[in-house]
């Protein structure tokens, strides 16, 4: 061996060298997979997550909240236009011209009315009954002649006068409703003790 020569002459120096400079590239590609992994992981934390600005809320948007009403459902349907509502008065007392007073006044509120009838019997008080689907129109007619809800009822059978003809709210006038609509004259008369009777004048039921 000749001084100053270190590498062996069957090429084992370059060999090793060409290794080696394998590995580091392979070692080198390793790390570079995991930095990509490890970035990754780390745009997935919670604390990347934060918007900018410091808003941590979700962006996801919250279902809408409904609520719901317990008890009986109410109809939101507008009564129908008087027009279109046919309306059967009844007198059910001896004043004469109670139904046609009643007639006029649900004539000039514009509802379709039928001549007025004569109920065949006095009745204790106004009864106002509708065909089905009319319940709301027939409280405006109760309304209307000054008489309560709570005289508003569904259509019996048999029916408080003996031919409806069609109509879709029948009223019976009593004797309140009669007070109002004739006047005075329709009240009964007052009996004072010890009085002399006058002449007794009997009055049929007329409309």
């Amino acid at each position: 061996m000749r001084r100053g020569r270190h590498a062996a002459d069957d090429g084992s120096f370059g060999r090793s060298s060409g290794v080696a400079a394998g590995r580091a590239a392979a070692l080198l590609g390793v790390a570079v997979v995991m930095g990509i992994v490890l970035l990754n992981a780390a745009d997935d934390s919670p604390s990347r997550r934060v918007s900018a600005g410091g808003d941590t809320s979700s962006t996801t948007s919250a279902p809408e909240e409904t609520t719901t009403t317990s008890g009986v459902a109410t109809t939101t349907v507008p009564a129908r236009a008087p027009k279109e509502v046919k309306v059967l008065s009844a007198n059910g007392t001896d004043v004469k011209g109670a139904a046609r007073k009643a007639t006029d006044a649900l004539r000039a509120a514009g509802f379709n009315v039928l001549a007025p009838v004569d109920a065949g019997k006095p009745v204790p008080a106004t009864g106002v009954f509708f065909t089905a689907g009319f319940e709301r129109e027939a409280q405006v007619v109760a309304s209307l002649l000054g008489v309560g809800a709570e005289v508003v009822k569904p259509l019996p059978t048999p029916p408080p006068v003996a031919d409806v003809r069609g109509a879709d709210v029948v009223v019976v006038v009593g004797p309140e409703a009669a007070a109002r609509l004739v006047g005075p004259s329709a009240a009964p008369p007052i009996t004072r003790a010890g009085a002399t009777a006058s002449t007794t004048t009997t009055t049929t039921t007329k409309p």
